[in-house]
Order: structure tokens, then C-alpha cells, then sequence
């Protein structure tokens, strides 16, 4: 499974856990995840201090062991004293017990004269008070008092009104403005955080003249039969008790100096939606990145979140909700991190091995067997392993070698402990079919004949040669125009190799076969050093038995002629995206300066299972370049063939983007562009003609892929693509609008 695979699988997942928490965080356990929103806002808003009235005074009537006539007498006193004071205003937020029906003591009537006194709604008191206020204490669930209504539904039941809260209406009774558009909402509530304590003075201290008179005159004072610490009215998030006095101070405080906390009226819709939207940011963003990196976008994201909600309560004075928004952020982030476990150890694998190879390359021996030795075990760390070892023994080093050899066998062992018991068995007879049908479009054995030499023998007949070099073979997947190609096995690190084997003495006239011979080596020596996820590594070459045999790596793997029926086309976006892939392998290859000059899809090995695609045959096909064998077999497939390589012209990489301009054609439509019935006119056509757009001839194919193709078929070489990553970006960007 490629990386864009595992990122998609990670996101599905994902979704599905984020959906689920979803429907249980708006469900069954709604009230639970509130609790987040909850823990939020008192962490936040309880270091945040609520204004109180700056020149409150609470003067506190100790109801112990006295009755409801003593407390209201000693209430009456008590306002005589404060009113002789020329006390700005006079709060009652406690007044003493009355009944209704009673008649109201002599000192209420006084209270009609000097400063305004506010006594709640429902009071005796309230007929005669300047203005008056609903005073309710409604704590949350968890006994926190985090919000008032600042608006209740009054009256009776037949004619119904609104009145505001006690601290409302005396915040609209001290002044002449209205309230703020938050506040006058008949379902707008402010809510509170901190507490800042006021003075205080006991009614004893009160009567017996203990006090200056500065300490009562120009100031609010609150009068309330509520002991402060002993008498709370309720416990605010900042984990503050306080009495009733205190609470209205706080709220009546905000108010007059404008920082009322209150919740616009889009909050409500806004605090719904905000959790299913970093939800999908989540599983956008997160999934394909490492655990690290998941973690660090995790943290920032969580403190852009809790700066945020501080700011609009502290700047604003609005109260938005974020606690649920981080909860799904966190929870989607701990299962994507959990699920990049094996991604993340994939990438630091496959860094480590891109940088062991380009040491390898460039003949720092130790540096990279330090970076190899990083690596998870796999195909490419085995090749990567062997051309190692090989170049420790080249340079005089066995015991190297052989610790490289040693290190490999041990990975080797837990390798194949993680593998199918049956993927070597099926890997061999889907090899087998792949170089039928690639190499030969017939059965893979053909029949006995007879020769002297004992290279035709072995690769005409049955016969399987039991050891090539060092490497035993175990048996026959493929046969070629020519030769074959085996399934071994390297007895020094146990692992399956393809080994392929040409006749070489069989193929060239002696006056040849000497320049054929070192052009091979030379070949496959260049084709060696290629280091690329979607090249086949080629590894070693020899020759044994009058039979040169390229050792590469094994690849469980379809080549594309399979998809040439059109029966079995791939999808567009497919067959675009296969394409673009070998655009890449290629413009790698052509940068280390190796031409391939055979791209057909017989040479293109697709595992559809781990949607892995790699380029093969690379150091053969040079082999017979610009000859023609004794056998009559010419390089490469002549209908894919570029007009330069026709007319055997100095070939340049561009030559290898044509043949993979027919091959995509080919894979699009199931034919190739150019089509013939002896080869002239077939070079004719290719030299002379341009093929009919693949747009026309099947759906799903966007126009823009016609001028790719355009492109990539010009007959001369400088018009058609610079390179092959300029190639593989216009297919991917043509396969954005195929279809699938």
C-alpha cells in the first residue's frame, strides 16, 4: 500500500471514529461532553476577575438567634443610618421576611425619600423601591454558578411579562442609555467568572458609631442578612463562594463599566457546528504527516483554540465555547497518530534508505551501511544490502562484506517470518504468467530441439541448468525472444532473485560477440547503480556455462500487457497515474545518464495489491543496440519504437518518452497508435503520421490528454517533453479530470 493509500485508509477510519464521537457528543452523553466546555471556560474565565462596583460597600445584618421582627427593626436602623449618610444608592439583595398581607413597617415608608433603594421583584419592599428586579441563583449541574438570566418571564399566566434581573434594572435605572444589543434579548444571560471582594461592615459596628461617615457617603451600599463565608449564596468557576450582595455587585459592576460577558445570538448555532468542523479539518490535515508532526499541529491547534476563547473574553466580552471543538480535535488526532505508527515508521525507513543509497552511490561504504542498518526489512533494503556487500568485497574488505552478509541474515530470518507462507509459491506462478504474456503472448515452453552447443541447449529445451554463478535456480517463470528467465535463489543471504539469461554465444557472430559481451557488462553495470522505487533493482551480472545472466530483484508483479485487452483496461485515472510514475522512474534513470530503449508494457511490472509499478529490463536492451542478431532479433518492439530509433540515429532519453507515449496509448485504448503489416509501413507511420486522438475513441478521457500524447509522439526529439518529470507532471494533472 503506497502512501497516498495509507493516508486515505488513515482518513476513512478516522472519519468513522469522528462520526461516532459525534453522535454520542450530541446524544446519549451530551451532558458529559458540555462538562468539556465547562472545565474550559473556568480555567479561562476564572482567572478573569468580573468588575465590581467600585464604590460598593456591604454592610452584613447577623440573623443569629434573633427573629424575623429583631432582623427588621435592625434593618430599619440600619437603612436610617445609611440614608443620614447621603448614600448614593441602597441595594437590599436579602431584605428581611415580610408577608404580604402585612402592613409594611414605618421606616419602609421613609424609604420613599432620599437615596433610590432596589429591592428584588416579589418583595413588599418592591412597591415603594425605586426600582426593583427578579433575583434568582441558578447553578449549573456541577453546582458552579457560571450564568444569570438577565431576562425573566414574569406575571401571571394569562398576561405574562418580562422582567429584567435585580442587577439589570438597577444598571437601567442609574442611567439613561439602553442596554447592549446582547443584553436586550429576551433570552440573553451574562455570565461570570471572578469575583473581587468588597468592603464590608457589620451592623453592630454600624449602629454603635463605629465608622466614619466617608465610609458610607456617594457609595452603593448592599444590606443583606448574609455573613460573608458563612452565609454563600453560590460558588463561582474561579472556585469562589459568595453571598448574595457579592454576586449582584459582580454582575451589576460589569454592566455599568460595559464588560458584561454575554453570548451572541449565533452562538448557539455556531457552538453546534464548530465540533463536526475541525472534525473535517482534522481528518483533512492530519492523517499522512508523521506522529511528530501530528502532535506538534495538535498542540498549536489546542493553544490557537484556548487563545481564542480567552481573547473573546477578556477583548470581546463574549463567551464561545471551544472545549468540545478540542476534544474531537484531540481524539482524532490520537487516532491518527495511532494509525501513523507504522506510516511513520515507514517514512523514517524509507529516509534512511534513500540516504543509504545515494552513500552507496557515491562510494561511502561505512556511512552507508549505518543508514541501511536503520531500515525495516524488505525487497529494496535486501538489494540495496547486496550491492553493498559487493562493492566491500571490491574493495578488499570480506570481513565487511561478510558483516553486511551477516547483518542482512538476520533481517532476512524476521522478514520472512512477517510474510504469507504461500506468497513465495503464488508470487512464482504469477511471475510465470507475467513473462508469458509479456515476452512471448504464448505459453512459456516451447518445444525440444536439439543443438551442439550447450547454451542452445539449455535455453531451447527443458532442461533447467541447476546453478548459474553462485545462484540455484529452483525453476523457470518466463521465457523470452531472448532467453529466460529463472526464479533463483542467492545461497548467501537466502532470498529469491529473477535471474535472467541470455545466450549470448547463440545470438552474435564471433566478430560480435566480444564487443556484445563487454557492452553487456557495461550495461548492466550502469543499470546496477539505478536506485529507485520505480525502477527494478538490478544487482549483479555474470556469466556461466557460456550463458550471461543478470541477477535483479524479484518482483511479485503483473506487466501491463495484461491491461492491454480491451476487456481489462485500466481506468484513465489509472493507466495516467501508472504512466506517470514510469515518467519519473525514467527522467531518474536518464539523470545518472542510462537510456532504457525497450519501454513497451511488457517491461512495466505492476503489483496491484500494493499499487507498486516498476520499470524492468534495464541493462539489457543495449545488448543489441543498432545490431541485428543471428537469430534475426532486433532491439526492442518496433511499434513502439521512436522515429530516431528507427532510423538508428545517437538516442537521448527523449526517445524512451515516445515509447512511453505509445505505451499509455496503448493502455487507454487497447491499441497501439501506430499499426502495420510489415514493418515499413509500420516505420512510415511512425515517421510520417500522427494517431487519431484517444479522446474519441473512449470516454472518460479528458482532451488535455491528447496534447500530452501529442507531445510525447513528435516526431523530432527537442518537441516533445524536456524531461520525464516535466512528462509526469502533465499526466497527473490530466488525471485530476479522468475518470476512475
Amino acid at each position: 500500500m503506497n502512501a497516498q493509500n495509507l493516508t486515505n485508509r488513515d482518513r476513512l477510519i478516522a472519519l468513522g471514529f469522528v462520526s461516532l464521537l459525534l453522535v454520542v457528543m450530541y446524544g446519549p452523553a451530551a451532558s458529559f461532553f458540555v462538562g468539556a466546555d465547562r472545565f474550559v471556560y473556568d480555567q479561562l474565565a476564572g482567572r478573569l476577575v468580573t468588575q465590581g462596583v467600585p464604590d460598593g460597600i456591604v454592610v452584613t445584618v447577623d440573623p443569629e438567634g434573633k427573629s424575623a421582627a429583631d432582623i427588621a427593626a435592625e434593618y430599619g436602623q440600619v437603612l436610617a443610618r445609611i440614608r443620614s449618610h447621603d448614600s448614593r444608592r441602597i441595594i437590599m439583595t436579602q431584605p428581611p421576611a415580610m408577608a404580604a398581607s402585612e402592613e409594611l413597617p414605618a421606616w419602609a415608608v421613609e424609604l420613599r425619600d432620599g437615596p433610590p433603594v432596589f429591592v428584588p421583584s416579589r418583595h413588599p419592599l418592591a412597591a415603594i423601591s425605586s426600582a426593583s428586579g427578579i433575583f434568582e441563583i441558578v447553578p449549573d449541574a456541577d453546582g458552579i454558578l457560571r450564568r444569570s438570566n438577565l431576562w425573566f418571564l414574569d406575571g401571571s399566566s394569562v398576561s405574562p411579562s418580562l422582567s429584567p434581573s435585580l442587577a439589570l434594572a438597577i444598571a437601567l435605572a442609574s442611567s439613561d442609555g439602553l442596554p447592549a444589543a446582547d443584553m436586550a434579548r429576551n433570552d440573553a444571560a451574562m455570565f461570570i467568572g471572578g469575583h473581587r471582594a468588597m468592603p464590608s461592615l457589620s451592623s453592630e459596628d454600624l449602629r454603635a458609631g463605629r465608622y466614619s461617615g466617608a465610609d458610607l457617603r456617594d457609595k452603593t451600599v448592599f444590606v443583606d442578612a448574609s455573613p460573608e463565608k458563612v452565609a454563600a449564596a453560590a460558588q463561582l468557576p474561579s472556585g469562589q463562594f459568595v453571598t448574595s450582595s457579592e454576586l449582584v455587585a459582580a454582575m451589576l459592576g460589569s454592566i455599568e463599566a460595559g464588560v458584561a460577558i454575554t453570548s451572541p445570538s449565533w452562538a448557539g448555532v455556531m457552538q453546534i457546528l464548530t465540533p463536526a468542523l475541525f472534525a473535517v479539518l482534522a481528518i483533512m490535515l492530519l492523517p499522512g504527516h508523521s506522529r511528530r508532526g501530528i502532535l506538534l499541529t495538535t498542540v498549536i491547534a489546542v493553544v490557537v483554540l484556548l487563545v481564542a476563547q480567552a481573547a473573546l473574553l477578556k477583548v470581546a466580552h463574549l463567551r464561545f465555547d471551544l472545549g468540545r471543538p478540542i476534544v474531537v480535535l484531540v481524539s482524532a488526532a490520537i487516532v491518527v497518530a495511532w494509525l501513523a505508527r507504522n506510516t511513520n515508521l515507514q517514512s523514517v525507513s524509507g529516509n534512511a534508505l534513500r540516504r543509504g543509497n545515494a552513500f552507496l552511490a557515491a562510494g561511502r561504504l561505512e556511512p552507508a551501511f549505518a543508514e541501511l542498518r536503520r531500515c525495516n526489512p524488505s525487497d529494496e533494503l535486501a538489494n540495496a544490502m547486496y550491492k553493498l556487500s559487493m562493492a566491500f568485497e571490491e574493495k578488499a574488505k570480506p570481513e565487511r562484506a561478510e558483516a553486511v552478509l551477516s547483518w542482512m541474515q538476520k533481517a532476512q530470518d524476521t522478514f520472512s517470518r512477517t510474510r504469507h507462507p504461500a506468497d513465495d509459491e503464488s508470487a512464482a506462478a504469477r511471475a510465470t504468467d507475467a513473462f508469458q504474456a509479456a515476452e512471448t503472448g504464448a505459453p512459456a515452453e516451447s518445444s525440444p530441439t536439439t543443438s551442439n552447443s550447450g547454451a542452445n541447449a539449455l535455453m531451447q529445451t527443458s532442461e533447467i541448468p541447476q546453478q548459474l554463478g553462485r545462484y540455484v535456480i529452483e525453476r523457470k517463470i518466463g521465457k523470452g525472444a531472448m532467453g529466460a528467465v529463472y526464479l533463483a535463489r542467492d545461497p548467501r543471504i537466502n532470498r529469491a532473485i529473477a535471474l535472467k539469461v541470455i545466450a549470448i554465444e547463440k545470438e552474435f557472430e564471433d566478430e560480435e560477440l566480444k564487443e556484445a559481451r563487454e557492452r553487456f557488462f557495461l550495461e548492466a553495470e550502469s543499470a546496477g547503480r539505478l536506485a529507485h522505487p520505480y525502477i527494478i533493482t538490478v544487482y549483479d551480472c555474470g556469466e556461466d556455462k557460456h550463458l550471461a545472466y543478470i541477477a535483479m530483484e524479484y518482483l511479485q508483479g503483473t506487466p501491463l500487457t495484461f491491461f492491454k485487452d480491451p476487456k481489462k483496461l485500466l481506468a484513465p485515472r489509472k493507466a495516467l497515474e501508472l504512466a506517470a510514475r514510469t515518467a519519473e522512474g525514467l527522467d531518474y534513470a536518464h539523470n545518472q545518464g542510462v537510456i532504457h530503449r525497450d519501454i513497451k508494457p511488457a517491461n512495466l511490472l505492476y503489483n496491484a495489491r500494493e499499487d507498486v509499478l516498476k520499470i524492468s529490463d534495464f541493462g539489457v536492451a543495449r545488448l543489441t543496440d543498432n545490431n541485428r542478431t543471428k537469430t534475426g532479433i532486433v532491439l526492442g518492439t518496433p511499434m513502439y519504437m521512436s522515429p530516431e530509433q528507427l532510423s538508428a540515429e545517437e538516442l537521448t532519453g527523449h526517445s524512451d518518452l515516445f515509447s512511453l507515449g505509445v505505451t499509455l496509448y496503448e493502455l487507454l485504448t487497447g491499441e497501439v497508435p501506430f499499426k502495420a503489416t510489415n514493418i515499413a509501413v509500420l516505420m512510415k507511420k511512425i515517421t510520417t503520421e500522427d494517431p487519431e486522438p484517444v479522446s474519441n475513441r473512449r470516454p472518460g478521457i479528458p482532451p488535455s490528454v491528447d496534447a500530452v500524447l501529442f507531445r510525447a509522439l513528435a516526431k523530432r526529439p527537442e518537441e516533445r517533453f524536456a524531461n520525464g518529470a516535466e512528462l509526469a507532471v502533465a499526466l497527473r494533472n490530466c488525471a485530476k479530470y479522468a475518470s476512475t
